[in-house]
């Protein structure tokens, strides 16, 4: 497969959507991006910095797709949790990291992330491995981790599609993130 190459103005949707979201008052703790320092990077940004260098350093999980679904924008981050190098993701489908039985859910999810909404939830995803003998159940190289994303909808060209941020979490976060979500 032939990784994408990147894009400035593509970069810098993603980017002018994310410090819409992450900096939405509107969301709980819980729910907020997980995010380091968006204000100060995007200040950075604007004054010396390019899109492209944010999502080169950028520690967080960061993924956005274009309208066919495939990997157009990846971060340091998500090479960091997917186990993918970031040419490797760009260019892939994101459905390739989707489990089975997940599939479903992320077709509401997006549908909603489309909608104009910033939509938050707990899934699993895959994450490739890169020592099959580490891992002896691993048969096929990869293994489920939960996570937890942040999807929501950005505009590039006149096309709006969908980008993440995506966070691991452990089981018991997942229960502390659902009782402070209830509570």
């Amino acid at each position: 497969m032939m990784p994408l190459t990147s894009d400035a103005s593509l970069d810098g949707a993603v980017l002018m959507a994310i410090r819409k979201y992450a900096c939405d008052t509107a969301y709980s703790e819980p729910d907020r991006m997980p995010l380091v320092h968006v204000d100060k990077w995007y200040s950075e940004v604007e004054r010396s910095r390019s899109p492209q260098e944010f999502f080169r350093d950028c520690v967080s999980a960061v993924l956005a797709h274009n309208h066919d679904g495939r990997i157009v924008v990846a971060s340091l981050g998500a090479e960091m949790l997917f186990g993918y190098s970031v040419d490797e993701l760009k260019g892939m489908y994101s459905i390739q990291i989707v489990p089975e039985h997940r599939k479903g859910e992320r077709k509401g999810i997006i549908a909603q992330a489309m909608s104009g909404n910033l939509v938050v939830a707990d899934t699993e995803r895959y994450r490739r491995m890169s020592g099959r003998g580490e891992f002896p159940n691993v048969q096929d190289g990869t293994r489920l981790i939960k996570v937890r994303v942040h999807v929501f909808p950005y505009e590039h060209n006149g096309e709006c599609s969908i980008a993440a941020v995506v966070k691991e979490v452990s089981g018991s976060q997942v229960q502390a993130l659902a009782a402070a979500q209830k509570g």
